[in-house]
């Protein structure tokens, strides 16, 4: 419950007043976490794109062709290439994976530190 102030008018007014104050409060803590851990905001916002066309890619390779595979052309030849689906759709959304390794440790000892103050 909000606390009334005088010259704030009345309760609802002060209860939105509030609640616009939580909202920014919110966003400015989002854009900080943006900031600090980008490769991990950026996977958060492709993480449903990034599962759609993996799943596509794995459909195409069960429906249509089970040896459908990503090639090098080496010595005039075509080889497989040795990549894994989540290299290929990180790569495609411009993600780091090293980076985001890292930050994901980062946010884990931080979440350690908090925890233990508590």
């Amino acid at each position: 419950m909000v606390e009334r102030h005088p010259d704030l008018g009345d309760p609802s007014t002060q209860e939105t007043l509030q609640a616009t104050l939580d909202k920014l409060k919110w966003e400015a803590e989002q854009r900080e976490h943006a900031e600090k851990y980008p490769m991990c905001t950026r996977l958060s916002r492709v993480k449903e794109e990034s599962q759609k066309l993996g799943e596509f890619i794995e459909w195409l390779q069960a429906e249509y062709n089970p040896h459908l595979t990503l090639c090098d052309y080496v010595d005039d030849e075509y080889l497989p290439a040795d990549i894994r689906m989540e290299v290929l759709l990180a790569a495609y959304f411009g993600i780091d994976l090293k980076k985001l390794e890292e930050e994901r440790r980062t946010m884990l000892k931080e979440l350690q530190r908090k925890a233990e103050t508590k």
